[in-house]
């Protein structure tokens, strides 16, 4: 399987986002919101666009406390985080106003604790210095619980919601990644199984290439692959007619 980054229908809606809220006018709110079920490739892609960036890209994590986001954020600045949270907080909102940087939050959710404060934190961060905030929910609830907090509410200048794949993108996916030659109707046979979860598809592509691979096959399609979880044997004879089917 090859490694790569695919221009799915869920790509070009966050990087759409992304570039609104980059080229956004002054006095024009920056956050964008992230929201979906998993396996809908929510992480792939935010980070992806993150690294061109050169984004400070965070995972939130439910034990997180003020000082260790605010930590985060300094290492990923390159520094040593401090042990006080005002001078870290002054250094960081320092260095994005002078050098703007956006900021992506993975598993976003784990901010929602008003007691921490997290969110809010961010939210003032983002006021500051006018950079860009992408807030990646982990679950489908996620868009809904910070839409009840007017202050982030009205600073959303796009929500993208990471909808389920499309047959054109298990397309795109089996003709980009896989290094095999997959026959049309096992595509949509495998994009039937994984119910829109671009996570899904890979699996299923990376076993159907396995397959491929053991039996010496470069082409393959639903007639000669067990689309249940036995153990495959090796088609006998049947080249030809793979070539046809693809």
């Amino acid at each position: 399987m090859r490694t790569k980054i695919c221009l799915t229908a869920n790509y070009r809606a966050f990087v759409s986002a992304q570039s609104a809220a980059t080229g956004r006018d002054p006095g024009l709110p920056g956050i964008v919101l992230i929201h979906g079920e998993a396996g809908r490739g929510k992480t792939c892609v935010t980070a992806h666009i993150a690294v061109k960036q050169h984004a400070i890209f965070l995972t939130a994590l439910p034990i997180w406390s003020a000082r260790w986001m605010l930590g985060k954020i300094v290492e990923e600045m390159g520094e040593k985080p401090g042990s006080q949270l005002a001078p870290m907080f002054e250094f960081i909102a320092r260095e994005l106003t002078e050098r703007p940087r956006p900021i992506y939050v993975d598993e976003a959710d784990a901010l929602l604790s008003e007691r921490k404060g997290l969110l809010e934190t961010l939210r003032i961060l983002h006021d500051m210095t006018a950079v860009p905030l992408v807030l990646i929910g982990g679950t489908a609830e996620f868009r809904g619980k910070v839409m009840r907090r007017p202050q982030i509410e009205r600073r959303i200048l796009r929500a993208v919601d990471f909808k389920p794949s499309t047959l054109d993108d298990s397309r795109l996916l089996a003709a980009e990644l896989a290094e095999v030659l997959l026959a049309d109707d096992l595509i949509e046979a495998l994009h039937r199984r994984s119910r829109g979860s671009a996570g899904l598809f890979v699996k299923e592509l990376a076993a159907a290439e396995a397959f491929c691979h053991r039996c010496g096959l470069n082409k393959i399609a639903l007639a000669d692959y067990p689309m249940d979880d036995s153990t495959p044997t090796p088609p006998v004879n049947r080249r030809s007619d793979l070539a046809a089917a693809a």
